[in-house]
């Protein structure tokens, strides 16, 4: 009767770490899959309802700037901080490196929610949008645990 039970709790213990492991695979490979397709996914849902279309042709009236960018070498989005939380422009180019600070603080600018719309109106891969923070010269606001401080989490404002 003894050997009968230790085998059976053998055998129940072996079960409960072959179905751990093949959960930690599923999670590992939903993880991937999520990680691999969550971003065209999400981006694909950004600007489709009828809402988002309107909230657009808002700001295409009033930011006109910030379409129909050339997207031969990518888009910038600069952003900023301040009391009333994060401030976005759009630039055509990856760098921009010719953008100044006194124009990037005389421009207007939109919100993270907003910039995302307009990113949505691109057909351009994640990678060729940079992010990239700046000084508002108007603004005497700091925020020394800003995100801006930190490239990956600043990007993860606008891509998940």
């Amino acid at each position: 009767m003894q050997e009968h039970e230790i085998g059976y709790k053998m055998k129940t213990k072996v079960i409960a770490i072959v179905v751990a492991i093949v959960g930690v695979a599923i999670l590992v490979v939903v993880g991937i899959l999520h990680k691999e397709g969550g971003k065209n996914r999400v981006k694909a849902e950004i600007g489709t309802s009828a809402h988002d279309k309107k909230i657009i042709e808002e700001l295409k009236n009033y930011h006109k700037e910030f379409f129909d960018l050339s997207t031969e070498n990518g888009l910038c989005v600069f952003v900023c901080e301040n009391s009333q939380g994060y401030r976005c422009k759009l630039y055509a180019g990856y760098g921009s490196q010719t953008i100044g600070q006194k124009e990037l603080s005389s421009t207007g600018s939109v919100t993270v929610e907003e910039m995302k719309l307009i990113l949505s109106t691109y057909d351009v891969p994640e990678e060729k949008i940079n992010v990239r923070s700046y000084v508002d010269l108007t603004s005497s606001y700091f925020n020394p645990d800003s995100v801006l401080n930190d490239t990956e989490k600043m990007r993860n404002l606008f891509f998940d």
